[in-house]
């Protein structure tokens, strides 16, 4: 039932924080209960530091390539040091997370208007298959693509409760970083 999408939830004032101890449970035994295949063998490649800077820089290129006005190159501009920033303070780390397996096959795609409520649990659907490039990933990426899109709802309280939830189930405080 879309109705029961937490997209829709949102909207309609209905999402409680029930639903977010049940989105970050849900994610948290995805990502503990993730076995070994013969994909995810490779899986550590795509969290590199060199993946995930070409990645930030065709994001960044992309976006830059949309915009006309002053204030909005300005903005980007101040966006790109800041992401170039953190992605060099954070370089260690993410060669680290690689050898530590949490570069992993994820869901991909998980923002609210791809988790429903089934019978009282959230439920994360319509991930993406297509491209591996998009699926693995550091686990906390599924973490943190749910957290923004509870920031553009302007629910930064559920937002706070989901990663709260998510590292008390999981015990991966150094993902955060």
């Amino acid at each position: 039932d879309d109705a029961n999408q937490l997209d829709r939830l949102l909207e309609a004032g209905r999402l409680t924080s029930s639903h977010i101890d049940s989105l970050a449970s849900a994610i948290a035994r995805f990502h503990l209960d993730l076995t070994a295949n013969a994909e995810q063998d490779n899986a550590a490649f795509y969290g590199m530091p060199s993946f995930v800077l070409r990645d930030l820089v065709e994001n960044l290129q992309e976006l830059g390539g949309l915009l006309k006005e002053r204030e909005d190159i300005a903005l980007w501009e101040a966006m790109k040091q800041a992401q170039i920033a953190e992605f060099t303070a954070c370089r260690d780390l993410f060669t680290a997370r690689c050898r530590n397996g949490f570069v992993r096959e994820g869901h991909g795609d998980l923002h609210m208007g791809n988790l429903v409520v089934v019978d009282g649990q959230v439920v994360p659907f319509d991930g993406i298959d297509f491209d591996p490039a998009y699926r693995f990933r550091d686990v906390m990426s599924d973490v943190a693509f749910a957290f923004m899109d509870l920031l553009y709802y302007g629910k930064a309280p559920f937002a706070w409760r989901l990663v709260n939830t998510y590292l008390q189930q999981t015990g991966d405080d150094e993902g955060v970083a």
